[in-house]
């Protein structure tokens, strides 16, 4: 949900003691033609460090138009730290505009919760608002320790009916520090998609500079 091309966008944000409101309105796809999409969040903050997020994204359908150019334009707005820098200029000339592709829409719900400094358990559900039988899912676990080595597991899939596992993946790995600014993540990971099964040696690696 949250992996969006985004041309352009503005938004709010609201705290209220323990819960955090945000709504955004985008537009993407300026060179061959657009859409307009409806993002909101609702965070509350629950005891014993746990964090339950409501996401909810509506996409409307593409516009089909000419002629529009938009250069980098970025209006944060809201209480906490803005994210964008805002300037630069809009130029638009457009005929009329008609739709090609449909709308859609998916809701999510989120589980955060942090151990302690680096432990930390996530999980999210997201459902598509075109076929709400269709469940993608994950499951996270892992300790991001700088000193020494630590872990992490991963479970996720897609349920696309009562029983039917379109894809699940299930991975685990050991994370090692060799120095403060680089790391290997040597693990093993099992995909089942369809009837294919699969399973396969994983390295990762990050490093800064």
């Amino acid at each position: 949900m949250l992996h969006q091309q985004t041309g352009g966008a503005i938004g709010v944000t609201v705290r209220m003691s323990n819960v955090i409101a945000s709504l955004a309105q985008s537009i993407s796809g300026i060179r061959n033609g657009h859409c307009l999409s409806t993002f909101g969040q609702v965070v509350c903050l629950l005891p014993l460090g746990l964090k339950l997020s409501l996401l909810g994204l509506h996409r409307g359908p593409k516009l089909a138009g000419h002629n529009i150019h938009l250069g980098a334009f970025s209006i944060p707005v809201g209480f906490s730290r803005p994210f964008g820098d805002a300037g630069s200029r809009v130029e638009a000339s457009a005929p009329p505009l008609t739709p090609n592709i449909p709308e859609f829409g998916s809701i999510a719900l989120k589980l955060d919760s942090e151990f302690d400094e680096y432990k930390r358990l996530s999980g999210w559900i997201e459902m598509k608002q075109a076929n709400p039988e269709h469940l993608e899912w994950a499951v996270n676990f892992s300790d991001s320790s700088e000193d020494g080595y630590g872990w992490g597991t991963s479970l996720g899939g897609i349920l696309e009916g009562p029983g039917n596992w379109g894809h699940f993946q299930v991975e685990s790995y050991v994370k090692f520090n060799p120095s403060k600014r680089f790391s290997l993540k040597p693990g093993v990971a099992y995909v089942v998609d369809g009837n294919t099964q699969t399973l396969a040696l994983v390295l990762r690696s990050n490093w800064s500079i």
